[in-house]
């Protein structure tokens, strides 16, 4: 009997051993228990040109990792969800992986699905790494686990404005998509141009389901305006679509000015080879990432060509698509952080998040997620990786964003795009020389002195970049025509008897009127300078035979019957009036023969 109960009892404490193992194992999982594999996610789209190309670049990585043995005896595992670039779909996507075991996250594609995912991460302590999200804000402090391997609009923006401010245009239309990813790229460039004096005169925003009768409506509009430089910063159907219907409203002709950004030039180059696309993104200018051949870009060709040799054409249809090569990237630095947290012998545990009221949501998926407890520890890892790429160098700032990033402005013509020059974080402006080799630090490498090379085979240092714009010009466009809509500026001229060389009012046999005199020949030269339209309408003030009251004049400004004055003073109180009132819209023109004190001309201008 005792035999009996004593076997009993070892059955018992075997049990409870047996369960208390099982629920160690459920509940936590250490660096052993990992030995085998650790498994990473990834967050795309896999319909788009991108999306689709950067999956097979996140596949080919895992397995570069991989057989490299970076993780010595550990494998890493891959588990990909499609986004669809829809922000509720990408964010159940991030759960999901979450939920998995993942201890960090390839992606998401798009700025709009990181704006949810950003928040998952920073409740699950899971580092997202994404390789296309180039929202601004997302560098932001609250989203903490969020990093990305694609350059910030900052950048590209400041880029754009260089570019606009090379050619001296002083005023842009910007379309935009409808949310953060648009909103936040327009107020960047706005910055920017406003630092090269320039600004946005308009910005029309467009929703993704946005059809060819509302760009069309929009387009339409903007042909009665005199700006022409049209910058598109949108995804890349809607930006194609722009670029169509601009073509069949004839906005694709001489004097128009068309700059695309990063997704739009991306897809361009994919689909260069389209004759229909070809037909109406001629002459279009592109502004995307530069990629330096380095020896990492030819191991990646190698490892591809080697990998999938029946996708050797799409490898040449994506040769410039950078962001498949950041979603190649960001996969290492994901692998490096976890070989140097492995190494350093840092446990891999999920645990329970803290319990929440029913009330607020504590039954959802969302609130039951695993948290994990060495997130902030492989942050800190990623933060600090550093090494030369496919893209070029990933090296992260404080706030997880690329330290460095250089950019090329490409041109479109006849059946391709050509690279006509580059702008690179530091450069005040635009420049035909490569990008200075930021893998010095890194490599310790000779500097490449390679230069772009004009028409006639030597190296430029000037921004004159060879540009065909719409319409097959050569020369570059001033930017502007003359507003249909317009309202002209009224200027009113006085008058007046004597010193007729300098304003003279002739009403002729006809009923019209002619303004001639020095002071009207300074005006409209000055107006031939303006890098815009000023439509203007000359109107008497006086009968000619007084002088007309000086005080009335004053007043009449004051009112805005007239917006700027061609007068010439001989009296020095009224000068000396206008030199307190108004200081910074006087101008004086000294007669080079005359030396008297008070005898001079002068133009207000009252903006």
């Amino acid at each position: 009997m005792q035999d009996y109960q004593f076997l009993a009892v070892m059955c018992c404490v075997l049990l409870m051993q047996t369960w208390c193992w099982a629920t160690a194992v459920a509940t936590s999982s250490t660096l052993n228990d990992f030995s085998a594999s650790v498994k990473i996610g990834a967050i795309l789209d896999f319909n788009s040109p991108i999306g689709s190309f950067a999956r097979k670049t996140i596949e080919l990585a895992v397995q570069d990792v991989n057989n490299a043995h970076l993780l010595n005896a550990t494998q890493l595992e891959l588990e990909m969800y499609d986004s669809g670039s829809n922000p509720v779909q990408g964010a159940a996507s991030a759960v999901e992986l979450v939920k998995g075991g993942v201890v960090a996250v390839v992606g998401p594609q798009s700025s709009a699905v990181s704006q949810f995912a950003a928040y998952i991460g920073k409740e699950a302590t899971v580092p997202f790494i994404s390789f296309g999200a180039t929202d601004p804000n997302l560098s932001e402090t609250q989203y903490p686990y969020f990093i990305r391997v694609a350059p910030s609009d900052v950048l590209q923006m400041q880029a754009v404005a260089a570019f606009v401010g090379n050619y001296g245009w002083k005023e842009v239309v910007m379309f935009h998509m409808d949310d953060d990813y648009g909103t936040n790229g327009a107020s960047k460039l706005s910055d920017s141009l406003q630092r090269k004096g320039s600004k946005i005169v308009d910005k029309v925003a467009f929703v993704p389901w946005v059809e060819k009768d509302g760009i069309d409506k929009e387009l339409s509009m903007l042909t009665n305006r005199q700006t022409r430089i049209f910058i598109v910063h949108t995804q890349s159907d809607v930006g194609f679509l722009i670029l169509q219907e601009a073509y069949y409203l004839n906005m694709m002709t001489s004097g128009y000015v068309w700059i695309v950004t990063d997704l739009v030039t991306t897809d361009l180059g994919s689909l260069q080879f389209d004759p229909k696309v070809q037909l109406y993104t001629q002459g279009v200018v592109g502004v995307r990432r530069y990629i330096r051949h380095s020896q990492e870009l030819h191991n990646f060709v190698v490892s591809w060509k080697r990998s999938y040799p029946h996708l050797s054409l799409d490898l040449y249809v994506n040769q410039n698509n950078a962001y498949g090569l950041y979603a190649y990237d960001a996969v290492w630095t994901a692998a490096r952080a976890i070989s140097s947290y492995l190494n350093d012998e840092h446990e891999i545990n999920f645990i329970k998040p803290p319990e929440k009221p029913t009330q607020s949501g504590g039954r959802s998926e969302l609130a039951q997620m695993p948290i994990f407890q060495g997130g902030k520890t492989m942050r800190g890892y990623i933060l600090n990786t550093s090494f030369v790429g496919a893209s070029g160098v990933v090296k992260f700032d404080e706030t997880g964003d690329l330290a460095d990033a250089a950019f090329e402005y490409t041109n479109m013509v006849g059946r391709s795009l050509h690279v006509v020059g580059y702008w690179w974080a530091n450069n005040s402006g635009v420049s035909l020389k490569l990008p200075p080799s930021t893998e010095l630090s890194i490599l310790d490498s000779a500097p490449d002195e390679e230069f772009f090379l004009a028409h006639d085979g030597k190296p430029e240092t000037s921004t004159n970049m060879s540009i065909i714009w719409p319409g097959g010009d050569a020369l570059t466009p001033r930017g502007w025509v003359l507003p249909k809509n317009g309202r002209p500026i009224k200027i009113g001229v006085p008058r007046k008897a004597g010193y007729t060389e300098l304003v003279q009012v002739t009403i002729n046999s006809d009923n019209t009127t002619t303004y001639t005199g020095f002071c009207i020949q300074v005006f409209e030269a000055a107006l031939k300078y303006l890098p815009y339209a000023v439509p203007y309408t000359y109107e008497m003030f006086g009968d000619g035979l007084t002088t007309p009251e000086y005080s009335l004049l004053v007043q009449k400004l004051a009112h805005q019957v007239y917006l700027l004055y061609i007068v010439f003073f001989t009296e020095g109180r009224y000068t000396e009036f206008l030199r307190s009132a108004c200081p910074d819209y006087l101008v004086i023109c000294y007669p080079y023969y005359q030396l008297q004190l008070y005898s001079e001309s002068y133009f207000y201008f009252n903006s």
